[in-house]
């Protein structure tokens, strides 16, 4: 789709489908309370988009501080 970015540690399986201007930006930081002041904090985990997701127009997905952030199907239908 048009707009859509996507970049390196974004893990897409099958059927999934990704509306205008949606984007996963790998380059995003926490802030923590460290002695005093806010610091800085890498998110350094993963995205993992499971089979048939389909994601919003003008949607954004961060990752995962440390391990991973997942988006799947609801398994309620």
């Amino acid at each position: 789709m048009p707009g859509v970015i996507l970049a390196a540690e974004c893990i897409l399986k099958n059927r999934v489908r990704l509306q205008p201007a949606w984007s996963w930006v790998p380059m995003v930081s926490a802030y923590e309370f460290v002695a005093g002041r806010h610091a800085k904090v890498p998110q350094v985990g993963y995205v993992l988009i499971e089979d048939d997701v389909e994601i919003g127009a003008n949607s954004n997905v961060d990752r995962a501080r440390f391990n991973r952030t997942v988006i799947a199907r609801d398994q309620n239908r």
